[in-house]
């Protein structure tokens, strides 16, 4: 077969670097013209771990990198099959590739959320006051509002919302297809309808829903330019999060946003750390 090389502008990891965008493009740096073989993941892999101008990748960094190998690698292999390229010479190769990369652990990695990515209400403020995306500003304020993730946002349909007197209730499906009810105020549900004009999904545009990526990139974009930091839509979630547990207790937060457990929520979210004090009296 004709060895696999990672090139720019190529369909190669093409797919993959929508979701691994700067991940993909470190794989790209580093294979260059190299091909795609077991033992060059491997050389790839073990770059990932290796001191590099003083510095040292973090393990979620680290673990990003590979994880974004091994998709791509996957994905390319799916692309044979596809086209009906699936040789067996092109099979027995990617084997090989497959059983190298089962090999590549990810590093353990703390579950906390680091504190400086998680916007404050000043932010929110401002950011709700001085953003010209009416739509973005309108999503940013549901997520910081409703602590869902983007994707429980905009999978919202016009028929998971029942009206109440002071408020709406909407049902959301989170992960592993977990439904649950949040409340919103009627006034914003209003808001953003008027806005969006769906009718089929609460967030919509020209009849389609909305691109999760996109959104993403687009709030992204919106937070640096306006509170000179790149918050992402997750950073929302995480923002609803930190306030509403000193209030309202971490069993009754970690209900509502859909954590498989409270501990989930204590290990991301209870900042509390040792400090010289504690142990030098």
């Amino acid at each position: 077969m004709r060895a696999l090389e990672i090139k720019e502008g190529t369909k190669t990891f093409q797919k993959v670097a929508l979701t691994y965008g700067s991940a993909v493009k470190s794989i790209r740096e580093w294979f260059n013209d190299k091909t795609i073989t077991p033992e060059n993941c491997v050389g790839f892999v073990r770059s990932c771990g290796t001191v590099t101008n003083e510095r040292r990748l973090s393990a979620s960094t680290y673990n990003v990198r590979v994880s974004a190998l091994k998709l791509g690698v996957r994905s390319e292999m799916e692309r044979y099959r596809a086209h009906n390229k699936m040789t067996d010479e092109v099979f027995r190769h990617f084997e090989k590739l497959e059983k190298t990369l089962q090999g590549f652990k990810l590093k353990k990695t703390s579950r906390a959320v680091d504190v400086t990515r998680i916007p404050t209400e000043g932010e929110l403020k401002a950011f709700l006051r001085q953003c010209k995306d009416r739509r973005i500003k309108l999503i940013v304020e549901f997520l910081a509002h409703t602590g869902c993730r983007i994707d429980e946002t905009l999978n919202i349909l016009l028929t998971d919302i029942k009206p109440n007197h002071s408020h709406d209730k909407i049902r959301v499906l989170g992960k592993g297809n977990k439904e649950r009810i949040i409340f919103v105020e009627k006034s914003l549900t209003k808001r953003i309808q008027e806005e969006f004009r769906g009718s089929t999904w609460l967030f919509e545009h020209s009849g389609r829903q909305y691109s999760r990526i996109a959104t993403t990139d687009r709030i992204k974009h919106q937070c640096l330019k306006v509170l000179g930091h790149e918050y992402s839509a997750h950073a929302w979630r995480h923002y609803f999060v930190t306030q509403n547990i000193p209030r309202l207790g971490a069993t009754k937060v970690s209900r509502y946003i859909g954590h498989s457990s409270v501990g989930l929520t204590l290990t991301m979210y209870d900042h509390s750390t040792m400090t010289p004090e504690d142990l030098i009296t």
